[in-house]
């Protein structure tokens, strides 16, 4: 038995008209008869029952999950036939496991449905209510917290502290969603207490007392420092100068986030996946990849760039003007075999006033990844030839020690530029820069080298709350020393965080005779005692 309110899932029957019927018509001379029976009679009722099924199947089935691009295709098509063959397709392509009888993505699709519509009916059927659309999408939350009868709330700290009345309300908290990110965090009120739960940008709107002077305050208002009008006025009701705010707290974030999960799950470059699961070599377009790490806590994030050859790009469908178009598929797998991390996205490139006999890094993505052995593919496509170039390599994300003075990856710089702290997520971020990296340590004659390194566990000064680090950085050559610099306490650097310190430095190349260099990076650690040395091999490519 279908749930209550669940979308149909089969076609109706056709209806045929009998022979002596139809014979019995056109005997009377019933053309216009026949023409009379068919706008009236079975076959309008067919074609009634035909569009009621695809527009269901449109507007309620997949309503959450088609891509416009899908939904645009299927309201050109004209004929059931086409739509049929297209409703096969559009699960044929979700299928995670095309080699067993049964659809799993399908099949869980339509249990949450099922799910939604007995779980969260609310006068309306449980698919439309906001929390049915987050979960046929997403499915159940790693964890929610509930409040279904509101009352008595300690406020977090990054919501201001204190004590309120809140109308009922649920906070759900994923792990991680793809194509969204990490730490995704979604509330729904229900200011009617009607079981009808809205989707909330704003963290205050929960608090029943916040147009009440004297009940609820936050810790600033109680102690006088703060006015509740502020926090009434406020962008999204967020006080900018909590010092506990998140940046998942801030305006921006709450409405990037909230677009984000608005939008149906993609499912753009299925045909670059399988050749990653076939394991075939492409080497028709030519591209070169670096993989980084930076630590953020126990975990690392791993900034993998791609770089491509403008001279190796068709520029516009005739290949002569226009923007250069690339897919990318990425899988990073573990020695388990279990998927780490899986992306699939899209560039545009505008073809530079002069080509550029370089490789340019052209895309960059982030992944969170455990320390280990992972197994990392790419999969590069022209969008425009079709050329396709594929690569697998091995990826190490290296233990944690913690009483280590410890340093990441070398990172060679060919642009940078700072970022505000509070700046919208995007690629080429490296802690307060944007960080356009070499795609090797090859480079170019220039008169400076730029490069970016962070060290982790580095003392922190009592005095002054910040690291106490003696850094020296050296380009030597086979006549020794070409360039130095050094920087007593590490008055350039910047301190990320207590377990992050980001060194963002150049040193020239003027002196240097050779074209074979080593940068060396020496830090020394007053607090800690600890000395670490660096050394990086350089190649000047003339």
């Amino acid at each position: 038995m279908r749930a209550s309110g669940t979308p149909h899932r089969s076609r109706p029957h056709l209806r045929v008209i009998p022979l002596w019927l139809l014979a019995a018509l056109l005997a009377a001379g019933g053309a216009n008869c026949f023409e009379s029976l068919q706008a009236r009679g079975p076959f309008a009722q067919q074609r009634e029952e035909s569009d009621s099924y695809y527009q269901k199947w449109l507007e309620e089935d997949v309503l959450y999950i088609i891509t416009p691009d899908e939904r645009a295709v299927f309201l050109k098509l004209t004929t059931n036939e086409e739509r049929d063959r297209f409703i096969e397709e559009f699960w044929r392509r979700r299928d995670p496991d095309p080699g067993t009888a049964e659809n799993e993505f399908k099949t869980e699709h339509y249990r949450r449905i099922a799910y939604t519509n007995e779980r969260y009916f609310s006068g309306i059927p449980g698919w439309k209510s906001d929390r049915g659309q987050i979960y046929i999408k997403f499915g159940p939350p790693d964890s929610i917290e509930r409040q279904p009868a509101g009352g008595l709330y300690r406020r977090r700290n990054s919501e201001g502290g204190g004590e309120t009345t809140v109308f009922p309300f649920e906070r759900w908290w994923y792990s991680h969603i793809d194509g969204i990110g990490d730490d995704i965090e979604i509330e729904f009120v229900d200011k009617s207490r009607s079981n009808e739960y809205r989707i909330s940008l704003n963290p205050q709107e929960k608090d029943a007392f916040l147009y009440i002077d004297g009940h609820g305050n936050t810790q600033a208002e109680f102690e006088g420092t703060a006015r509740r009008a502020e926090r009434i006025t406020a962008p999204l009701g967020v006080d900018r100068s909590n010092p506990f705010l998140r940046r998942a707290d801030l305006p921006f974030e709450r409405l990037r986030r909230f677009a984000q999960i608005q939008k149906a799950p993609e499912i753009r470059h299925k045909h670059l996946q399988q050749i990653v699961e076939t394991r075939v070599r492409y080497e028709q377009l030519p591209f070169t990849y670096r993989a980084d790490w930076i630590r953020v806590g126990s975990r690392a994030l791993a900034p993998i760039t791609i770089g491509v050859r403008e001279g190796d790009l068709q520029f516009g469908a005739d290949g002569r003007a226009g923007q250069a178009r690339l897919n990318v598929f990425g899988q990073v797998t573990g020695l388990n075999g279990q998927i780490a991390a899986i992306f699939d996205d899209d560039i545009v490139k505008d073809r530079t006033r002069a080509e550029a006999s370089g490789v340019t890094a052209l895309y960059q993505k982030m992944v969170l990844l455990d320390p280990g052995r992972y197994r990392l593919d790419l999969v590069v496509e022209d969008g425009y030839s079709g050329k396709i170039g594929y690569v697998r390599a091995g990826l190490v994300i290296p233990a944690v020690d913690e009483q280590k003075l410890q340093a990441g990856p070398v990172i060679l710089v060919e642009k940078a530029e700072p970022i505000e702290p509070d700046a919208a997520p995007q690629m080429f971020r490296l802690g307060n820069h944007k960080i356009l990296p070499r795609m090797s340590n090859r480079i170019p004659p220039l008169r400076y080298l730029l490069f970016y390194l962070e060290l982790y566990n580095a003392g922190i000064d009592a005095s002054s709350a910040a690291p106490l680090l003696d850094l020296t950085y050296q380009l030597v050559d086979e006549r020794g020393v070409a360039a130095e610099k050094q920087d007593a306490g590490a008055r350039r650097a910047v301190l990320v965080s207590d377990q992050r310190v980001a060194l963002l430095e150049y040193l020239s190349l003027d002196q240097a005779r050779s074209d074979s260099l080593k940068l060396r990076i020496v830090a020394e650690d007053r607090v800690t005692g600890q000395t670490l040395s660096i050394e990086y091999p350089v190649l000047i490519q003339r």
